[in-house]
């Protein structure tokens, strides 16, 4: 697995962001150019797989993409392939983003995370791009370091 810098990381996923697609697709696709995913990962089934997540608040608003795409970027390296495998790390790790998440400020409710912005298309970009910056801080910083991958779609 070769990573590129979280600088990269960011600025992709902060583009595709912007260019429409949602915090999961963008956080997702990637981490797959980045490195983070393995190159023999199918891309395209991926960022389906991300796009029930894309709305936000304009659909359900009660989980935060951004979070989604870290938790699925997490799977990718460490999922279990069926049940033989133990689940324990994968748990841990997930728990570990969520509670690293929260310590930054954030909430994992995507629709309380933008109380008090009016929606505005600046104003959307301006906070979710802060939360997914975030989100790929604590990824480099508290996570990627410490897992193998052990499982590829």
């Amino acid at each position: 697995m070769v990573i590129q810098d979280a600088c990269c990381f960011k600025k992709k996923t902060i583009s595709y962001f912007t260019q429409g697609y949602a915090c999961s697709e963008s956080l997702i696709k990637a981490a797959y150019e980045c490195g983070i995913i393995d190159k023999e990962s199918d891309i395209e089934l991926l960022t389906k797989i991300a796009s029930p997540f894309a709305g936000g608040v304009k659909t359900n608003g009660c989980i935060c993409g951004a979070l989604i795409g870290a938790q699925m970027t997490i799977g990718c390296l460490i999922g279990r392939k069926d049940i033989s495998y133990s689940n324990d790390l994968l748990k841990g790790v997930s728990k570990k983003l969520i509670d690293e998440f929260k310590a930054k400020g954030h909430v994992t409710c995507c629709r309380a995370s933008l109380e008090g912005y009016s929606e505005t298309l600046e104003e959307r970009y301006y906070n979710c791009t802060r939360t997914i910056k975030d989100i790929i801080d604590i990824l480099y910083e508290n996570i990627l370091k410490d897992i193998k991958p052990k499982a590829t779609i």
